[in-house]
């Protein structure tokens, strides 16, 4: 119940996500809550991650990624990184199942959806996931910002609202 969303252009990468939250299985949600703080974009460790899903993930994520990050950039290192991720994640919790979630990682200048369910996919232009991703996929496809997506996406997307969120990495370099 989220928007999270990548472009790809020549000397930089953004990245931007709504932060709308839902609580009881989606059953309320919270808007601009100034009691809750939270992101859905995660900076650590030289990679910066989106996701889309069970909170339990971020949190998880948050904890991993910041000793853990994968061997190079190439699709089989970035698949190992997750696997050994959940390896991690049922050390703490054995049932843990990541098949609710999706992430968007980047790292150095290459960027990757990885679905919970162990698929990868190397993103060349731009992606988007979430509740509101198909919005912000149509306003990417036609030029838009990422600012302009995820806004198109809180716009008409009942599960997508709040702030917006944006990270730019230029040249391998995160400058907001």
């Amino acid at each position: 119940m989220s928007v999270v969303a990548v472009k790809k252009y020549k000397n930089r990468i953004v990245l931007g996500c709504d932060s709308q939250i839902s609580t009881n299985g989606g059953n309320k949600l919270l808007v601009d809550d100034k009691n809750i703080e939270f992101c859905k974009i995660i900076k650590t460790n030289g990679l910066i991650i989106g996701l889309v899903g069970i909170p339990t993930d971020m949190s998880y994520m948050r904890m991993y990624a910041k000793t853990h990050k994968p061997k190079s950039t190439r699709e089989e290192d970035m698949l190992e990184w997750f696997v050994e991720y959940v390896e991690w994640c049922r050390k703490k919790d054995k049932d843990y199942s990541p098949s609710k979630s999706r992430f968007i990682a980047i790292y150095r200048k290459e960027v990757y959806m990885i679905d919970g369910d162990f698929e990868i996919r190397k993103i060349k232009d731009y992606y988007a996931m979430g509740s509101g991703g198909f919005l912000a996929l149509g306003a990417l496809f036609y030029d838009k910002t990422i600012k302009q997506a995820i806004r198109v996406a809180k716009e008409f997307d009942l599960y997508c609202g709040g702030e917006t969120k944006i990270i730019t990495r230029k040249n391998g370099i995160n400058i907001k």
